[in-house]
């Protein structure tokens, strides 16, 4: 079972990026922001409500967006870890 849930520096380093996509570009602004709002869509609608909770526990509006991120981040891991998961089950039952 570790094995599902340990990630490379490769893996980790990929997820991280995609999570930060959406700050990075919103710090930037102008059109980069849509464009970032468009590549992480399908991951905001739970990353609006984790940006919102961290600065409900913080009680700071400056961690919304690290927040965000977080959210993003552990979206994406989760589906990775099913990815992972499905693609050792499938490669085990050829065998």
């Amino acid at each position: 079972m570790q094995k599902y849930f340990s990630l490379s520096k490769k893996e980790f380093l990929l997820l991280a990026a995609y999570s930060f996509i959406f700050p990075i570009t919103n710090l930037i602004g102008g059109t980069l922001m849509l464009i970032g709002i468009f590549i992480t869509l399908p991951f905001m609608g739970l990353a609006g409500v984790g940006g919102l909770l961290s600065v409900k526990i913080v009680d700071n509006e400056n961690v919304y967006i690290w927040g965000v991120s977080i959210t993003i981040f552990i979206q994406v891991w989760l589906i990775y870890l099913l990815y992972k998961f499905f693609k050792n089950k499938i490669s085990t039952q050829k065998e």
